[in-house]
């Protein structure tokens, strides 16, 4: 079993309600918890069992526990949430009710149209799963206007790409300043990922007493989101 989910599961912790960013294709308002996620999902809401699968995973408000998280996984991507398709086709897992194959299928065949509607998740994903079409260019465009716009997980996922080189050529100091911009707006992950960049002086200059203040807030904002 390959855990692709839980190595961001950080980075997802709420699920997405109807009213996205203007040409941003991220949705601001989540449901806040595990049950209301769940809830969600039984009333058809694709994204939200997506991010309860997260919580599941990361055993944020509920127990952790794999074999639901893929389970969520697999129902939002029945109810057409490509990028749990994507998941599951990329980490396969015996608890996950659907084959990698037909999960696979569905995300390539999805993808593209969503991305062309200014989808950044979709393009994120068709950019991962190999298809042409310069989806990681457009990934960037989307994922920087909805971090102006102030939403936390599109500052973390550009910061962690600008960081890694995943969409484009690395820029450790335009990565660094988005995972700041996600940490000040409540984001662990974030946190996390730039104290630890910062201890190590990876893209930054190093800076222990900086490095550590971040890994203390990273740790406080975890603390407070295991108890929703």
């Amino acid at each position: 079993m390959r855990f692709f989910v839980v190595a961001v599961v950080v980075v997802l912790a709420g699920c997405k309600k109807p009213a996205p960013v203007v040409d941003a294709g991220v949705v601001v308002k989540k449901c806040s918890t595990f049950a209301a996620c769940s809830a969600e999902c039984d009333r058809g809401l694709a994204e939200s069992c997506a991010t309860a699968a997260v919580r599941a995973f990361a055993g944020l408000g509920t127990t952790r526990d794999l074999a639901t998280g893929w389970a969520l996984e697999a129902k939002g991507c029945e109810l057409g949430h490509l990028p749990s398709c994507a998941r599951l086709g990329l980490a396969t897992s015996a608890d996950a009710g659907m084959s990698s194959a037909t999960a696979l299928r569905r995300a390539t065949d999805g993808l593209p149209a969503r991305c062309a509607a200014n989808d950044g998740e979709a393009c994120d994903y068709a950019h991962r799963l190999g298809l042409d079409g310069g989806f990681g260019r457009r990934a960037v465009e989307l994922f920087s206007g909805s971090c102006d716009a102030g939403v936390a997980e599109s500052c973390n996922r550009l910061g962690v790409a600008l960081f890694d080189a995943e969409w484009s050529a690395a820029d450790a100091l335009a990565g660094s300043a988005a995972l700041q911009r996600a940490c000040d707006l409540g984001l662990a992950g974030a946190c996390a990922t730039l104290g630890l960049h910062t201890l190590q002086g990876r893209g930054v200059e190093l800076d222990e007493p900086k490095g550590r203040a971040l890994l203390k807030r990273a740790g406080q904002l975890s603390a407070d989101a295991g108890a929703l």
